[in-house]
């Protein structure tokens, strides 16, 4: 059973971490330091000792642009409305994707290592396969 209509991804105004993330993690965030009281000072009528402000506090990243996303869709919805024979708009469509959401080639592939050594296993088995035959190639994954 289908839907009514095609659902077009979230849009690219979608915060990177979840709304949720901030109610669990701000219970569980440790006391900063206070500062520490000089000596030979009477500590009976002395307020609360004010907490140190932290002293290397990361820097938020800046908001990403709503529409990095959009060239990559358009083109990949180019090649899905061909059926797959538009495979410049496929090529395309990475390209923008590799280019915008990950901060270019080399970035992509140090965030794609695991995928890309997963890649790397299916294709040696399907080589084997091919090769010497899929009762081999499966018998060498034991």
């Amino acid at each position: 059973m289908g839907t009514s209509s095609a659902f077009g991804g979230p849009g690219g105004g979608t915060p990177l971490v979840p709304s949720w993330i901030g109610s669990d993690a701000v219970d569980n965030v440790p006391a900063l330091p206070t500062a520490p009281i000089p000596p030979g000072v009477p500590t009976g009528d002395m307020q609360a000792p004010t907490p140190l402000p932290p002293t290397n506090q990361p820097e938020l990243p800046p908001l990403a642009d709503p529409s990095r996303f959009r060239v990559g869709r358009s083109n990949f919805t180019r090649f899905a409305h061909s059926g797959g024979r538009d495979r410049a708009s496929l090529g395309r469509a990475v390209s923008s994707y590799v280019s915008t959401s990950s901060g270019g080639a080399r970035h992509a592939m140090q965030r794609m290592g695991a995928s890309r050594s997963a890649g790397k296993r299916l294709l040696s088995f399907l080589t084997n396969a091919q090769i010497h035959g899929t009762r081999t190639a499966l018998r060498v994954l034991n």
